[in-house]
């Protein structure tokens, strides 16, 4: 029953003050994630509400690994609750320092999905991978092993849920801020895992951006990729790949780049 009634005050802005001066009152909440399920929801539905203030996430985050093995479970039906909660504890330094040791755990379960657990689909875990990636370590975590972890950002570009793709984008963005690994990522492009053509075909209707006989002079790998994929449909994640791109650009090589496979077409649409 308490658990019941602190959920109902759990946006109210008084509550979240006063259980921010008593910690030991957000542990009991906490004790109650594992209770019966009817009480084990009520306590996840407190807690992520507590935890969309700023500081309350901040006392919260010394949780964190408690949450994370509760997304771990292959079992429990509270997974996708509690990749709710992680998304907000990575807003805070202290969540993304944790959380960064997590991936090789959460990474995993995000691209299983429901797989790993029938009972969720951990489409929240994007929005981890999205603020982790805003802090060095994070970053490097996917650049230093481009073949087998940052092409997972890669192939959430096209997933059916939005915030995956919303998620997975503004990790990929964050991503090439290590301007170090421009070339390395744009050379990707020889391969298999393609950079370029992948946001280009995100951003691009090819009949709206280009003509036939543009379309046909543009590189081989992203003709391919305009004819066969449709554009982002969410105007906010078509915003962040043209941040994609303009960051990019801001090296000589990756304007050459841009040049030589004949995209500048897609700009003018924005």
């Amino acid at each position: 029953m308490a658990v019941s009634h602190i959920c109902g005050l759990s946006l109210d802005e008084r509550v979240r003050i006063f259980l921010s001066t008593h910690p030991d009152l957000v542990e009991r909440i906490f004790e109650k994630i594992t209770d019966a399920p009817f009480i084990a929801n009520q306590a996840w539905n407190a807690l992520i509400n507590l935890s969309l203030d700023s500081s309350m996430a901040e006392i919260m985050a010394r949780n964190t690994d408690q949450v994370v093995k509760v997304v771990e479970s292959s079992t429990s039906i509270f997974g996708d609750l509690a990749c709710m909660l992680l998304s907000n504890l990575a807003k805070t330094a202290r969540g993304q320092e944790i959380l960064v040791e997590s991936l090789d755990i959460l990474v995993p379960i995000f691209m299983n999905g429901h797989t790993h657990n029938r009972n969720c689909n951990y489409d929240f875990i994007a929005s981890v991978l999205a603020d982790v990636t805003t802090i060095h370590q994070g970053r490097l975590y996917f650049l230093k092993n481009l073949q087998s972890l940052f092409t997972v950002l890669l192939s959430q570009l096209t997933a059916t849920s939005v915030i995956r793709r919303g998620g997975t984008t503004t990790a990929l963005k964050n991503c090439l801020f290590e301007i170090s690994y421009h070339k390395t990522l744009l050379d990707m492009d020889e391969e298999d895992e393609r950079l370029l053509s992948t946001l280009v075909g995100r951003l691009a209707c090819p009949k709206q951006c280009f003509s036939e006989k543009e379309l046909d002079s543009v590189i081989l790998d992203i003709q391919l990729e305009l004819r066969h994929t449709d554009a982002e449909s969410d105007v906010v994640i078509r915003s962040i790949v043209v941040e994609c791109l303009l960051i990019l650009c801001t090296t000589f090589y990756g304007r050459e780049i841009v040049r030589r496979k004949n995209i500048v077409s897609c700009f003018y649409e924005y």
